[in-house]
């Protein structure tokens, strides 16, 4: 009896022992993620990561040249941003189960006197979301706007509930044409970090095509958009070499459009071919035969990361350059060599990211064909499958941007980590 009970004493004291400790971690733990913003703390095995990339559409605050399908930005990135938030009864939203977002088009505004940039307003708007882990591209200094007619970042922009623990922004050493000439476009890297397991991602948004008097114009932006491919290839296998066996996500606007001209009527989906410049890339990317197109893989074809037109200039010309359907967005994976991390096929997906009227969720997976009911009125509704009013939007738009979000779901082969 006197042993048992000694064991027993001792294996009291020792789970007590044990108790003490984690209670005391744990304060730690809130102490430090308090002051990042955070003030819950839960312990558990991450399994799952879900990243989004998207094309937000926000030029900076004060462009007057944004043109028709840049308007409303304050009100289409307030409500973007509120999407994180929890519901009224504190239950996760549809958008709360991202844990990365990396962001295309939500440039800085460092010479505008202003308050509040749209990138400032939103890092600290969705800091409050959980996202406490921020980096974003470099702004162009005084030397940069005199000298080189850069007045804007190049609006890339990644955030995280889990730790970055390295990044970096990186110009393009070809500074574009147009109006891409002013932003700074180039590269945005970071190092996640989920435990003990590591995630590199490549944020990116290459040269767009404008429009021109002269149709040969077509060529040099394509020209441009392969030497930034380059550096950006570069770039990536930089990284890669010095993070061997780290898997990564080369995600972003490409402005390449991977869907033909034949494809025009095939409502949002195209399994027709694909483009040459499409091609080009892939061969690029993936000439060491590890770069996976995600949404490719899972639908063995191209989908529209393009929604039509909010509304239409007068011009015919345009009209019809900006084609349906229109694939400019991408998320490229690379497995590495450690084989932890890797994209869950089935829930690859589409973000629409539609108007709602208030806080309840709305279905962000309608049918294309409804995606088509676009109009100049204030006024757009969307009616389910048997007819019956599902959702009245009653703003000036009915999407939060002209381009279509990506989501991917990574496996995590089982990893204990704090958030």
């Amino acid at each position: 009896n006197t042993r048992e009970e000694i064991l027993t004493n001792s294996l009291e004291e020792t789970i007590s022992l044990i108790a003490k400790t984690k209670k005391l971690t744990d304060e730690l733990w809130k102490l430090e993620l308090f002051s990042r913003g955070i003030s819950e703390v839960r312990f558990f095995n991450v399994n799952k990561i879900n990243i989004l990339s998207y094309n937000l559409n926000i030029l900076p605050h004060g462009n007057i040249i944004a043109g028709i399908g840049h308007e409303y930005r304050w009100d289409r990135l307030q409500e973007f941003t509120k999407r994180f938030a929890k519901n009224i009864d504190g239950t996760p939203n549809y958008a709360s189960r991202y844990d990365i977002l990396a962001l295309q088009e939500l440039f800085a505004s460092p010479f505008v006197p202003t308050n509040k940039c749209y990138q400032e307003y939103f890092l600290d708007e969705i800091k409050k979301h959980g996202f406490v882990y921020q980096v974003s591209s470099r702004s162009p200094n005084v030397r940069h706007l005199l000298f080189r007619r850069k007045w804007t970042d190049s609006g890339l922009v990644i955030v995280s509930k889990f730790p970055i623990v390295e990044s970096k922004s990186y110009y393009f050493q070809n500074s574009g044409r147009k109006q891409d000439s002013n932003a700074s476009k180039g590269v945005l890297v970071a190092k996640i970090q989920f435990g003990k397991r590591y995630l590199l991602v490549f944020n990116t948004h290459l040269q767009a095509s404008h429009i021109d008097d002269d149709d040969s114009a077509t060529n040099v932006y394509q020209s441009i958009r392969w030497r930034q491919l380059q550096e950006l290839n570069k770039i990536m296998r930089i990284w890669s070499h010095k993070n061997p066996g780290i898997p990564s996500l080369l995600m972003g606007d490409f402005n390449i459009d991977a869907i033909p001209n034949e494809a025009l009527q095939t409502y949002g989906y195209s399994s027709i071919g694909e483009t040459e410049e499409y091609k080009n890339m892939i061969d690029l990317l993936n000439a060491e035969n590890d770069t996976l197109d995600l949404i490719k893989d899972k639908y063995n074809g191209h989908l529209s990361t393009r929604p039509p037109r909010l509304q239409f200039p007068s011009k015919l010309k345009y009209i019809i350059y900006h084609k349906y359907p229109q694939r400019l967005d991408y998320v490229f994976y690379r497995p590495g060599s450690l084989g932890e991390l890797y994209p869950i096929k089935d829930q690859t997906r589409i973000e629409k990211f539609l108007a709602e009227n208030d806080a309840a969720n709305l279905n962000q997976s309608l049918p294309v064909i409804s995606q088509l009911n676009f109009k100049r009125k204030r006024n757009a509704s969307f009616s389910d499958k048997d007819g019956k009013k599902k959702y009245k939007n009653n703003k000036k738009f009915t999407s939060l941007s002209d381009h279509y979000g990506i989501g991917v779901t990574l496996h995590c082969n089982n990893t204990f980590t704090w958030i």
